[in-house]
């Protein structure tokens, strides 16, 4: 098979020791690829007193893991991952490199394309090899998708021979699978002193953001919240049903709620519930919803005619503030009640 790809590299982004799902998921992908492609998977794990978690990369799929484990990557600072995937790019000069399409693996991939000017595709759900006969392939397709107005467009980009390839991969579009009995190689990476030093004195990424990112339930406020204390509100009602709190772009610019529950075109959820709270359903808002056939969307929102009671599975129509209690009271009475039937048995 005429390869002109060496290696295929997928970075592992961690948070604070837990490695976030969508790496998994960019395993499981690029695992086929490399098969079909025969060449070694490797993936790049920065982070501090993390090496330990190298063994799961290479169950799911990873020959190669490159570790560098050092206190310089406890907390996540742009500019110094940057630079050390850098300089293993330079060394190891790699052709085709996977991010996740999180808030970190859309800072660092604009970086790194931009300083060796290579080759950015964002909101990759695919990957499709084009052959130029049965046996040798010249292409790899990129299947990407954007939304406009609730609706997908799917265009697939291709990239040819040469330049490094990177492609940020949207979370959620693929599958965990582990490879039991898989054996591989854990580099380990050493800095010299001073080696990388930040001019960002702080950026606080905390491992909470990606669990409140990735509930199958989500419960969001909006601008119709009014104030601050309707997220107290949403709290409640997220605790009732199971599910985590986010928030559409005016409550965070507000300062009623950290940016950390933010959901938008730059961070992506995909739950199999969302509901939307005082939220009007604006595009910037609605790109950050992962919305598929089994995607249940329930509004509560005074104005009939907004966009998101469009889209809605479920349009509640009415004062969230007197609608979500009866909910929450609903959800209690009818748990309370199973919990005294099972005791009557």
């Amino acid at each position: 098979m005429n390869n002109f790809l060496k290696e295929i590299w997928v970075y592992a982004e961690q948070h604070y020791g837990k490695i976030d799902k969508v790496v998994y998921e960019l395993l499981n992908k690029s695992r086929k690829l490399a098969n079909k492609l025969n060449m070694p998977l490797v993936t790049i794990l920065l982070g501090h007193k993390i090496r330990k978690k190298a063994k799961q990369l290479i169950i799911r799929g990873a020959d190669k893991v490159y570790v560098l484990d050092d206190v310089i990557c406890n907390d996540f600072k742009d500019d110094v991952y940057a630079n050390i995937l850098l300089k293993l790019i330079k060394s190891k000069k790699p052709e085709l490199l996977l991010f996740g399409s999180t808030l970190i693996g859309k800072s660092i991939a604009p970086r790194i394309a931009a300083n060796i000017e290579a080759g950015i595709i964002s909101n990759c759900v695919a990957f499709k090899l084009n052959y130029s006969s049965k046996t040798n392939f010249e292409k790899i397709s990129f299947i990407t998708t954007n939304k406009y107005e609730g609706k997908k467009e799917i265009t697939t980009v291709t990239i040819s021979k040469n330049k490094l390839k990177i492609v940020v991969v949207k979370p959620d579009t693929l599958i965990d699978r582990v490879l039991q009995n898989r054996t591989g190689n854990i580099i380990d990476i050493k800095l010299k002193d001073n080696e990388i030093v930040s001019k960002i004195k702080s950026l606080n990424i905390k491992i909470k953001q990606q669990t409140e990112m990735s509930s199958n339930i989500i419960v969001s406020g909006g601008r119709g919240l009014g104030n601050e204390k309707g997220f107290i509100l949403i709290k409640q009602l997220a605790k009732a049903i199971g599910g985590t709190i986010g928030a559409s772009k005016p409550p965070v610019d507000l300062k009623w709620i950290s940016n950390n529950f933010l959901i938008g075109k730059h961070n992506i959820v995909s739950p199999k519930v969302y509901i939307a709270c005082g939220i009007s359903g604006q595009m910037k808002h609605m790109e950050g919803v992962n919305i598929n056939n089994d995607t249940i969307i329930i509004a509560i929102n005074k104005d009939p005619h907004c966009k998101i009671m469009e889209i809605a599975t479920y349009a509640i129509v009415g004062d969230l503030y007197k609608i979500i209690p009866e909910i929450i009271k609903e959800i209690m009475f009818r748990r309370t009640n199973k919990i005294n039937n099972v005791y009557k048995k």
